[in-house]
């Protein structure tokens, strides 16, 4: 088995054990996973990546997308929004840092993306879109 799974495997397993942890945005930093309520329908929300903060402490985000592995990735072909932060809620999750699968943009291995995974208990049954 390839190292970069293994990793994953014990990120994943250890992930089922996240206690649910109450957080609100106000702690919320770049790189964290938050989710965000859809504006056209204040019940759904969907996972997002923070990116950065603006001047007036709104968070500049990015959905993500979940692959088959159930690893969350940046979603690079949607564009990144402003959020307040008081319709973003910060989800318990790892960060970490996989091999580019594709093997045209790395053909030799070397290049690295950002993912993070995610428990499933954190937004089960909460309307969130998983994509």
């Amino acid at each position: 088995m390839r190292s970069d799974a293994l990793a994953f495997i014990r990120a994943r397993s250890f992930a089922k054990h996240v206690k649910r942890i109450a957080c609100d945005a106000h702690r919320a930093d770049v790189r964290d996973v938050v989710a965000v309520r859809d504006e056209r329908e204040s019940a759904r929300e969907r996972l997002c990546v923070v990116l950065g903060v603006t001047a007036s402490d709104a968070l500049r985000v990015r959905p993500m997308r979940r692959d088959d592995d159930g690893v969350w990735f940046e979603n690079v072909d949607e564009k990144e929004s402003e959020r307040a932060r008081a319709s973003c809620r910060v989800v318990a999750s790892e960060y970490g840092q996989r091999m580019e699968r594709d093997r045209r943009l790395n053909p030799h291995g070397e290049h690295a993306v950002e993912c993070w995974i995610v428990s499933e208990e954190e937004f089960q049954g909460e309307g969130v879109m998983i994509q």
